[in-house]
């Protein structure tokens, strides 16, 4: 999913102690860089795509990939 991203736009909005499940029902549809402690993650259309579930762990910053 990451292979045609051009650009990375962080977001502004606070985001610390949110629980990533809770994150993929405030952010609209698109893709998401997700970083938490010691580790980046990929939502795209509320969709997490990683290789263990992350969704109860705290969100640290967002960033929208922008194509």
């Amino acid at each position: 999913m990451l292979d045609s991203m051009t650009e990375l736009r962080r977001l502004n909005k606070d985001f610390k102690s949110i629980k990533i499940r809770t994150l993929c029902d405030l952010l609209p549809s698109g893709g998401y860089l997700i970083r938490i402690d010691g580790h980046l993650t990929y939502m795209y259309n509320s969709i997490i795509y990683d290789i263990w579930d992350c969704l109860n762990e705290e969100v640290d910053a967002v960033w929208m990939v922008l194509a």
